[in-house]
């Protein structure tokens, strides 16, 4: 049941808003999104996590793919007045076709973060959050055939309750218009069984449609006991509850301290590093898998420049175009700004962006070389 507030005193009110509440007409359908969102609703998930619910502020829906995310931003929160980003996958199912009319985020509250304590604190129903989206690709590229491992701690859940809820919906209704992968394990590690997000509904998905959810609890809550797995993740524990772990895709997500020492895990047990795919919320701080040792060596060439430059694999196309001397525009290094973006002739990349790109611009052609290692020899405009 979800619990809405009258945007004041946050006393619980039965009444729920309509479209026509907001100003709503026809869903106009798009395929991204930049404009203010309405929040509709404010649910309590645990002691410290908050399910967010928006619907676009002119009426039209809203577009993204199980595991994506929108930046938010909350003005007048930074240290000199200035507004502060935030990115936050959408937790809610996704659909096929046109996009939804109202989307959530799962938010947990972080001690001393400003933009969570303004969410938990201030934010109510009838508020607008200026919004931009959808970005990313993870859990997108689904190999035919192929079983998924989650692995999450913490908020990091939030992209894998999209992907299992957009999973089971389809299942149901036998639809297939989505790729999906064959089975899914989900190994979560959370503190207490208090701190569990969304636990009766993620449980209540395990062992049906091939899906397993595995909890992982370092400690008892005050109200109970944990008699489930119990412990810190470990290489071993994980090799006993995943026996099948070198056949399926490996996603991750989670604290950056969990992501590291997680992908060490799962590389330790000799997954490739080609099926470990990581989702990060803090620019800068996603871990990288480790490069394997290849002797493939990949073309570049920079057609603006005139140049064609050597490219090892696992070297992105930026650290192989400043090693040749040529003066490719960046700023960030990290797939954050845009700022190196370009047109991809022919080739194919593995590109680990950090939101500097969209979907459309990628469908168009188009990289960010500072996140982007060579599978083929390439080709820029």
């Amino acid at each position: 049941m979800t619990t809405y507030y009258d945007g004041g005193s946050g006393t619980p009110t039965t009444e729920v808003p309509t479209a026509s509440a907001w100003g709503a007409s026809t869903a106009l359908p798009r395929d991204e999104f930049t404009g203010d969102l309405v929040c509709t609703a404010l649910t309590p998930v645990t002691h410290d996590v908050l399910d967010v619910t928006l619907r676009a502020a002119d009426g039209g829906t809203l577009p993204y793919s199980p595991g994506q995310y929108y930046t938010f931003t909350f003005p007048g929160l930074g240290p000199g007045g200035e507004g502060v980003d935030r990115c936050y996958s959408v937790s809610s199912a996704a659909v096929t076709g046109g996009g939804v009319e109202e989307l959530t985020i799962t938010v947990k509250r972080v001690p001393g973060g400003p933009v969570s304590a303004f969410v938990h604190e201030r934010l109510r129903v009838g508020d607008t959050l200026r919004a931009d989206g959808p970005y990313g690709v993870f859990g997108s590229d689904v190999r035919p055939g192929a079983g998924a491992l989650y692995l999450s701690a913490g908020s990091g859940i939030t992209p894998f309750l999209s992907m299992m809820r957009t999973r089971a919906v389809l299942l149901e209704k036998g639809e297939r218009s989505l790729p999906l992968w064959s089975s899914v394990v989900h190994v979560h590690a959370a503190h207490s069984p208090a701190d569990l997000v969304h636990r009766v509904e993620v449980m209540g998905l395990s062992d049906r449609h091939e899906t397993t959810v595995i909890p992982v609890c370092s400690a008892d809550s005050p109200a109970e006991a944990w008699a489930g797995v119990r412990g810190r993740l470990t290489a071993q524990k994980l090799a006993v509850l995943v026996p099948d772990l070198m056949e399926r895709e490996v996603l991750v997500c989670g604290p950056t301290a969990f992501m590291e020492a997680v992908v060490a895990m799962v590389v330790d047990l000799g997954v490739p590093a080609e099926r470990i795919h990581l989702e990060s919320y803090v620019f800068g701080e996603k871990p990288r898998v480790p490069a394997q040792a290849s002797a493939w060596v990949f073309s570049i060439e920079f057609r603006g420049a005139g140049r064609t430059v050597s490219c090892p694999a696992g070297t992105t196309i930026l650290a192989a175009a400043r090693e040749a001397g040529i003066a490719h525009p960046s700023s960030c290094a990290e797939g954050v700004c845009g700022t190196c973006k370009a047109t991809m002739v022919s080739g194919e990349v593995d590109m680990d962006h950090q939101g500097g790109i969209r979907p459309r611009e990628v469908r168009e052609g188009k990289i960010l070389p500072c996140c982007s290692v060579p599978r083929t020899d390439i080709v820029l405009e």
